[in-house]
């Protein structure tokens, strides 16, 4: 299943060449109505052969009934994939 939609999202923090976190803060994306809030972070360090770790951290609060909360992850994961299949690499 694809996602299909937008994410509009503000950036809450900016340290170059270390941390980016935003906040989601509207979603056309049919899961919008089971998430209250989302924060992203991109953590980003130096790692021994010179290359760059980047670790992705995403926070969630679910506003319905708990027992959706598999089906958000399960979507939240299939955006995520979306997300990377088209990234452009730099």
């Amino acid at each position: 299943m694809a996602a299909n939609g937008s994410v509009h999202q503000k950036i809450t923090v900016w340290e170059p060449l270390s941390r980016l976190e935003f906040r989601m803060v509207r979603t056309t994306l049919v899961r919008r109505w089971f998430v209250a809030s989302m924060v992203e972070e991109f953590r980003l360090a130096a790692a021994s052969d010179g290359a760059t770790r980047v670790t992705r951290s995403t926070t969630g609060r679910i506003k319905a009934c708990l027992l959706f909360a598999p089906l958000v992850k399960l979507g939240l994961k299939e955006v995520h994939r979306y997300i990377f299949r088209n990234c452009v690499t730099v």
